[in-house]
């Protein structure tokens, strides 16, 4: 037995049942499958809450998403509000409560459960005061608490405590349903004809399969009961009402759908559009496909062509999908593409490519998305289509290239990225070759081997992802540098390696750079790679080889290599050179050594020279002067604080903010 009270004005009314509203109050863990299924109550949907509010919230977590039906999206609170956090829903008016199924916690995954507080009870408070208090179990599962009694209220609030989980985050709640009774105020069936009481157990939850049986055995004779149910706008159980004189009145039937078609109620035609695919003798295709070319509701057409398109394809099957393809309605026209996508005949594939040169841009990628999805397709088309298009047109193309990754969408944008291409496709064109990783980037390194040739752009692209791309570009390189016409390949494989540090590609930078038939260029790029990469007794000798030659092309490479790899003892030879020369004519990059290798001698020599240095090389040492946090490059750097030179007033007063003299 169950006590119902009313709360609230007004004296308590207690009733005592048996059935479905009976038994003990209880809360828990939800038996979703058990004798207080779904079937006995009604969820208060969404669209019956006015509004949620709640005592805080996170960016992106407010407290709506507790009505969303999805787990993975919860209400969070702020960090700082966790016990005692709260959640109310108020109702547009009184509900008669029975229970409440909430997921505490965040439910998208087990991570992002524990990332956040899960209350492990629950204080649920009614509008007018009435307070219950329930333990919480800590599962991502739904929990079910239900009532001592009914609730009669228009609000609803949930109070968080014993809060569980990191203390650093707020606390979560990822649904909450609140549920009454599907029909509180039942009229006795006793005073109704016997089937008047049937149709009354024909809309009871707990009988409704006796009622549904019962109604069946009287056939044709219960028509005019149905036909009653099947015309009132409002009435409950219309669809089974109506398979019901399917099933035993044939004409009666015939006339229903055929009035309900002909209606100006929503509902009436959609109701009658449910039922064709259970009557395949009710022809009724020419006015379905009326509705679908000629019918001004969206929703209409679209469960009238749903209604076709569950029957075998007729005669006029294909200018039905042009019709619907052409509609003002974007995801209707997408309904039409997809099917068409799905007959795979010649003509439907022609229709799709039409779609992708002239179509609405949305409807273009969904066209392109149907034709590359499937490995089997012939990407010939496809791709003949693409390459026509206007640049505009294609730049909005290629988000769908990138993400299908099959040979044929690879090797196309390879080709597309490879030619001249116009500034309008370079960052979707890179964004979607991007998207197919290491496919896409061994694509375009056995292109350029293949050809011999790197353009700009693809040497840009490879250095901008010099660490992903190096680890494929050291084989290749291996290989392009024994062919003596691959110069440009050579040195745009040589950047790459040397920019990501990729020592395991340095014997072919070697040759490279070894090689006399080179270009100068390309064994310049050779040897200040070799600075990048960890260096050898062997790569160490030809550097300094560079640094000591008297005249060569290769010094300031050979200068950068140097520094990086921290040689000192080329420090006495470099100043001796700078000795030679009028300080106005130092070569910078010889100071940068002097002063980033050198010892307090070293940087002596250069500051005793700074005045009459140039100003880039006087930049350089009052950068050494910096690092050295000596007393003299101390005060060199406040002496050209104080200078007349404004940018190297800049830099000074820059480097005195930290500068620590020693």
């Amino acid at each position: 037995m169950r006590r119902w009270f009313a709360h609230g004005a007004g004296p308590v009314l207690v009733a005592l049942l048996c059935g479905p509203f009976g038994g003990p109050a209880h809360a828990g863990e939800a038996d979703l499958d058990g004798p207080r299924a779904a079937r006995d109550f009604v969820a208060v949907g969404a669209d019956a809450v006015s509004s949620v509010t709640a005592s805080s919230a996170i960016a992106d977590c407010p407290p709506q998403s507790v009505l969303d039906g999805k787990v993975g999206v919860p209400w969070i609170s702020r960090s700082d509000d966790r016990e005692g956090a709260s959640l109310t829903l108020r109702f547009g008016h009184v509900h008669w409560l029975d229970h409440v199924d909430v997921v505490v916690g965040h439910g998208r995954d087990n991570v992002s459960f524990h990332a956040f507080g899960r209350p492990t009870s629950l204080e649920l408070v009614f509008s007018d005061g009435r307070r219950e208090r329930y333990p919480m179990k800590d599962t991502r599962r739904a929990q079910r608490i239900t009532f001592m009694s009914l609730a009669v209220t228009d609000s609803l609030t949930l109070i968080l405590h014993d809060v569980d989980g990191p203390d650093g985050a707020g606390v979560a709640l990822s649904e909450v349903t609140a549920y009454e009774p599907r029909d509180v105020f039942e009229v006795d069936p006793a005073f109704r004809a016997r089937i008047s009481e049937f149709m009354m157990l024909f809309d009871d939850p707990a009988r409704h399969a006796e009622g549904v049986a019962l109604i069946d055995r009287f056939g044709r004779h219960a028509t005019p009961y149905l036909l009653r149910r099947v015309m009132e706008p409002d009435g409950k159980n219309r669809r089974l009402a109506l398979s019901l004189i399917l099933r035993n009145d044939r004409v009666a039937a015939r006339r229903a759908v055929g009035q309900l078609l002909a209606s100006d109620a929503v509902d009436d035609v959609l109701l009658a559009l449910g039922q064709l695919s259970e009557a395949p003798d009710l022809d009724e295709h020419g006015a379905v496909a009326r509705l679908v070319r000629e019918d001004p509701r969206l929703l209409v057409r679209r469960a009238a062509f749903f209604a076709l398109a569950a029957r075998p394809p007729s005669a006029g099957w294909r200018e039905l999908l042009e019709t619907v393809a052409a509609d003002p309605a974007p995801g209707f026209r997408a309904v039409a593409l997809r099917e068409m996508e799905r007959i795979e005949a010649p003509w439907a594939e022609r229709a799709l490519l039409r779609t992708i040169e002239q179509g609405p841009s949305e409807d273009a990628r969904l066209a392109l998305e149907l034709l590359v999805a499937s490995p089997l397709r012939d990407f010939g088309p496809v791709e003949r289509t693409l390459r026509g298009l206007p640049v505009a047109r294609l730049a909005t193309l290629l988000p769908v290239i990138g993400a299908t990754v099959r040979p044929e969408t690879t090797a196309l944008l390879v080709e597309l990225l490879a030619s001249e291409t116009d500034h309008v496709l370079y960052r979707p064109l890179h964004d979607a070759c991007d998207a197919h990783g290491r496919a896409g980037l061994g694509a375009l390194l056995a292109r350029i081997e293949a050809r011999g040739e790197v353009s700009l752009t693809v040497t840009d692209f490879l250095l901008a992802r010099a660490p992903a791309a190096a680890e494929l570009a050291g084989p290749v390189l291996a290989r392009v540098v024994t062919v003596p016409e691959h110069d440009d390949v050579v040195q745009t494989l040589i950047e790459v390696v040397g920019r990501a540090h990729a020592s395991g590609a340095r014997d072919a930078v070697v040759r490279a750079f070894t090689d006399p038939e080179r270009p100068v260029r390309v064994r310049d790029a050779a040897l200040l790679c070799l600075g990048q990469l960890a260096p050898t007794a062997y790569t160490e000798a030809l550097v300094r080889g560079q640094v000591h030659a008297e005249r060569t092309a290769f010094r300031s490479s050979a200068y950068r290599a140097a520094i990086a790899m921290r040689l000192t003892d080329v420090v006495p030879e470099v100043r001796r050179h700078l000795g030679t020369l009028p300080p106005r004519l130092w070569d910078p990059l010889a100071v940068e050594v002097v002063a980033e290798l050198g010892g307090a001698d070293d940087l002596a020599f250069l500051i005793d020279r700074y005045i009459d240095a140039n100003r880039v090389s006087q930049v350089v040492i009052l950068q050494g002067a910096y690092r050295s946090g000596s007393t003299p490059g101390v005060r060199l750097l406040i002496d050209a604080a104080a200078g007349r030179d404004r940018t190297l007033r800049r830099y000074a007063e820059r480097h005195l903010a930290e500068a620590k003299p020693k």
